[in-house]
Order: C-alpha cells, then sequence, then structure tokens
C-alpha cells in the first residue's frame, strides 16, 4: 500500500495551499484572478482558513514589495468570505431545525 496524496481535496485545502505559494505580487496577477475565484466559487466549509491565509498572505506581501492593495481585491475577499460562511450557518441551522420537525 502506497501513501499517496488522494486525487482530489477539498477546495478549501487547495486554494490555502495556493495562497500560500504566491511568492509576488505578480504571481497569477493577484489579485485579480484568484480574488475572483475565490469571491465567485460557493466554499462549503473552510471559510475562516482561506480568509486567515489570505491577510497573512496581503500582509508578508505589503511588507516585502510595499504595494497598496485594491481595497476590493483585499478585503472585498475576505467580507465575501466571512458572508458565505454566515449563508452556510444558516442554511445548517435550517436544516437542523427541518429535521426535528419531522416526525419520526
Amino acid at each position: 500500500m502506497t501513501d499517496e496524496a488522494p486525487k482530489w481535496r477539498p477546495f478549501h485545502e487547495t486554494v490555502i495551499d495556493a495562497i500560500g505559494g504566491i511568492s509576488s505580487i505578480y504571481d497569477l496577477h493577484l489579485p485579480a484572478v484568484l480574488g475572483k475565484l475565490i469571491k465567485e466559487t460557493k466554499i462549503p466549509e473552510g471559510h475562516e482558513a482561506i480568509a486567515a491565509a489570505w491577510t497573512q498572505r496581503f500582509e508578508e506581501l505589503h511588507r516585502v514589495w510595499g504595494q497598496a492593495w485594491d481595497e476590493d481585491d483585499y478585503l472585498g475577499v475576505v467580507a465575501n468570505l466571512l458572508e458565505q460562511k454566515e449563508e452556510a450557518a444558516k442554511k445548517a441551522e435550517e436544516k437542523a431545525k427541518a429535521k426535528e420537525a419531522v416526525p419520526s
């Protein structure tokens, strides 16, 4: 038996790896491409971890490159992730309530 990595991993894990792999403001035309991907993708879990990785990487790149970030690209991604987290929590709560309401 081999210790191969799984063929597919959850989005929140792969996007955190992608964010961590960015070494300059020019990689992947960040934040335009990666930020757009994150904001336009329905993310089922890992919202806080992605937001933390995003924020950390932006802060690191800002220290190195001195780049002034576009607010929507930087903060817009974090706001979008937090909004998705709230919506996911509401749906989970509604699902739990609906399950409780069904008589056994």
